[in-house]
């Protein structure tokens, strides 16, 4: 959609532009975005940021904010009595944890790594998924038969 404006004064165009952008992100349901993005423009117009990363700035507000309501939402739904962060963590009280693998374990690098790992394609109703024994460690039916029929010394 394009928007129309008829040039009346020096900047009015310019005005009723934001003022449409504002109630389209408003529309959209874009609160976030809209709250910022008088501050967005500014600092683009300042730095002559180009428009994609704008945009990208903008609406990445909006959606750090959807995740933290989500994780907030989440965090109330589950009943924790309390609520301790990785770094928060007592080792000492629990000493059987080893600290060193929790932290490589958290590190996002490692989350990230871990979603690569999974085996592409949909599961099949009553078949394992695409690559399952790549990923899995427990032997199948025919890996078992095979070791329950090995001649014994």
């Amino acid at each position: 959609m394009l928007v129309k404006c008829v040039r009346v004064g020096s900047g009015r165009c310019g005005i009723i532009a934001l003022e449409q952008a504002r109630q389209h992100l408003e529309t959209l349901g874009l609160k976030q975005a809209v709250d910022v993005l008088d501050n967005t423009l500014y600092a683009a117009a300042n730095t002559q940021l180009p428009y994609p990363v704008m945009l990208a700035e903008l609406l990445g507000v909006n959606v750090a904010a959807r995740r933290e309501s989500y994780l907030t939402t989440r965090t109330r739904l589950a009943h924790l009595h309390f609520q301790r962060t990785v770094e928060q963590f007592d080792f000492g009280f629990q000493p059987s944890n080893d600290e060193r693998l929790v932290n490589e374990l958290a590190n996002p690098v490692f989350v990230a790594e871990s979603h690569q790992r999974t085996p592409p394609g949909p599961a099949r109703r009553g078949q394992d998924p695409p690559g399952h024994r790549l990923w899995t460690s427990r032997p199948s039916r025919t890996d078992t038969a095979l070791i329950s029929s090995a001649p014994t010394t």
